[in-house]
């Protein structure tokens, strides 16, 4: 197989959409602005391939119109991202997450599925992932759960690595921190996939012992702080009180 279609069949998703990014100068902040737009046509290994050589960027949507999908990625969007530190904190947890530099010099962290799964359990895991790893604001693709085909809904798209990959911006991390070629990516996520039991088996700090947790204390303090000042508080406030104050707290 060729580079095109692998890295074609490692982003599956949508069947009859992708994404297409123009990347302009990078800002004082760090953040590479850029036009991008949805192609409501497949991804295509000719596309893909203009993508490999540096010619036109393009983008995968994860869900397709069943509502599943076999990648997942979370969406680090920090630009003075410490990449060492947050491989090293993967490598910790025993995420299995690859770890890859988006154009703006944050990172992309995909999750790679033996089978097709729900967009909603992927999500699911990848929230608790990024939780763990102290991004729990960071984007998470799929956008959606579900999605409605019937009136011509289509996910959103994130990024591909290894746009021209002869001199990528866009690459991949290994163990060691180091870049990896291209090839050596697309093997990489071979060995990388898992199924879905085995990511239901996984054990880290954010997993659902954590969010049980975070629960309890939301609960707790919403009907606390309403019977000691006789109003409801935001949602947002308590969640954030309640993430220091469980920290705390034994169940």
């Amino acid at each position: 197989m060729s580079q095109a279609s692998r890295l074609l069949a490692t982003f599956a998703g949508a069947g009859n959409a992708h994404g297409t990014t123009i990347v302009g100068r990078v800002g004082r902040n760090g953040k590479a602005e850029s036009q991008s737009r949805i192609i409501r046509e497949p991804l295509t290994e000719a596309l893909v391939q203009a993508h490999i050589d540096g010619k036109q960027g393009v983008g995968a949507i994860p869900i397709t119109d069943e509502n599943k999908c076999q990648f997942g990625c979370l969406d680090i969007d920090v630009y003075d991202l410490n990449h060492a530190e947050l491989q090293a904190k993967i490598q910790k947890m025993k995420l299995p997450l690859m770890h890859c530099r988006s154009k703006s010099g944050g990172a992309h962290l995909y999750l790679f599925m033996q089978d097709w799964e729900t967009a909603a359990q992927v999500r699911d895991y990848l929230s608790e992932m990024s939780i763990a790893l102290g991004y729990s604001g960071c984007e998470i693709f799929p956008k959606q759960d579900t999605i409605i085909a019937e009136r011509g809904d289509v996910g959103n798209f994130i990024n591909m690595p290894y746009f021209n990959a002869e001199l990528p911006q866009r690459y991949c991390f290994d163990k060691k921190n180091e870049a990896m070629e291209l090839d050596e990516f697309l093997d990489a996520v071979e060995k990388a996939r898992i199924s879905l039991p085995e990511l239901e088996g996984l054990k880290f700090a954010g997993s659902m012992k954590s969010a049980t947790r975070l629960c309890l204390c939301v609960a707790f303090m919403t009907s606390s702080n309403t019977a000691m000042t006789g109003k409801r508080v935001s949602r947002k406030t308590t969640v954030l009180s309640a993430r220091i104050r469980c920290r705390h707290m034994k169940f």
